[in-house]
């Protein structure tokens, strides 16, 4: 008879509308927490998508910098070869 006591039990002074509201905001965390999860799994896999495409970029804009590099040097090339030939000729008379 002790242990019946001692044991676990629902009091009647305990309102029926505490034990629904306990019981539905447990669903609502289950449900809530299933839905968090859904949403940070497809975040996860636009992350990994956009850590791709990030990478795509990084080789494309190192790709540039070297054909702007080149460029560079051609202009610079051209420039001096267009000032050379005036400065080393003759002026001509009028």
């Amino acid at each position: 008879m002790a242990d019946e006591d001692n044991a676990w039990h629902v009091d009647k002074k305990v309102p029926i509308t505490l034990l629904a509201a306990i019981i539905i905001q447990t669903f609502t965390f289950g449900w809530w927490a299933a839905t968090i999860s859904v949403r940070v799994t497809n975040l996860e896999g636009v992350t990994a998508v956009q850590a791709t495409e990030f990478a795509k970029l990084n080789v494309a804009r190192e790709d540039l910098r070297l054909q702007l590099s080149s460029i560079q040097v051609r202009v610079d090339q051209v420039l001096t070869a267009v000032k050379t030939p005036q400065e080393t000729s003759p002026p001509r008379p009028h």
